[in-house]
């Protein structure tokens, strides 16, 4: 039974599901419990198994479950009431892909805004590294854990629809200069290829845990630089603030704030698209409620469909 199918009330049994995330929690009596989120190529479902055993679950393993379907702040839940470890080669891991998005689609796309980079040295460095060097990692990481596009190509399609609202902008304030946002926007989360280790399931990587995919990304950004004979020293100053700057405040892992228009631009395309997707994901995800609560977005949005409206 895959997770799309699933519905508030409706028992699975026996269903197979891999692990994307999971936390055993001690309690008062013998037994703790189990917070998991479950997953198969269709979706994503919050799972709790009360009254267990730690089982050593790690992110990656496949699951047999037994339980029900249930609400819980507006989004569904499965609550398990038997479970069992799979060998993973009994299991088709094509059902459990993670990847969600068209790749030719998303590569022309990217070619043509490389394409349109006049700055011929920043062109060249911004070609080598997302259609040369970095490509194959590039269009298939994720672009987080959970937050917002948590699947196999999520990271290509965050940075082209940053790209796409960072080229509107461009239109709207010409103070701004096209080809710095569109290569911040392309090179602002490079560093998400490092900071996760990505295969057909999700988790941090040491690397990632410990420096952050900010300042990998902004590093990686420098080195290619210093590759280059007299690199413009502007160019390298400006892309790598993008890429510091991108998530906005200190509070939020940024180690500078935007202080060029460039910079305060690709922070708020990547802070609009990451807050779209993650709606959608929640509502995806929604047990039917008009309201729900987002932990993604931190706090409660509303969901109600909008009636049929008389139209001129």
């Amino acid at each position: 039974m895959n997770i799309k199918s699933l519905s508030v009330n409706k028992y699975v049994n026996q269903a197979i599901y891999q692990v994307r995330s999971a936390s055993f929690r001690e309690s008062e009596n013998a037994n703790g419990y189990y917070l998991m989120r479950l997953g198969d190529r269709t979706g994503q479902i919050d799972a709790i198994w009360l009254n267990t055993q730690d089982i050593n679950m790690k992110i990656g393993d496949f699951i047999s479950v037994d339980g029900k379907v249930q609400n819980y702040q507006g989004r569904m839940q499965l609550k398990i009431s038997s479970a069992h470890k799979v060998d993973p080669d009994l299991v088709d891991i094509n059902e459990y892909s993670l990847s969600a998005v068209d790749e030719k689609k998303l590569r022309d796309k990217l070619i043509n805004y490389i394409e349109s980079i006049k700055i011929k040295p920043l062109y060249v460095i911004v070609k080598r590294l997302l259609l040369v060097d970095l490509y194959e990692d590039f269009s298939k990481a994720p672009a987080a854990t959970y937050n917002h596009h948590a699947y196999m190509g999520g990271l290509f399609e965050h940075s082209l629809s940053v790209a796409d609202i960072c080229a509107c902008f461009a239109e709207i304030y010409p103070a701004a200069n096209r080809d710095l946002l569109i290569a911040g926007a392309l090179l602002h989360d490079i560093g998400k290829i490092n900071e996760l280790e990505f295969n057909e399931s999700i988790s941090y990587s040491t690397k990632g845990n410990l420096l952050g995919h900010i300042f990998m990304g902004a590093n990686r950004f420098i080195e290619e630089c210093n590759k280059e004979k007299d690199f413009p020293e502007y160019l390298a100053n400006h892309i790598a603030h993008i890429i510091l700057s991108h998530h906005g405040i200190l509070e939020r892992g940024a180690p500078v704030d935007p202080r060029t228009i460039e910079a305060i631009l690709v922070h708020k395309a990547d802070t609009t698209d990451a807050d779209a997707n993650a709606f959608i994901v929640s509502q995806d995800e929604s047990a039917g409620d008009k309201w729900l609560v987002s932990r993604a977005l931190n706090r409660i949005i509303y969901l109600e469909s909008p009636p049929e409206f008389e139209l001129r």
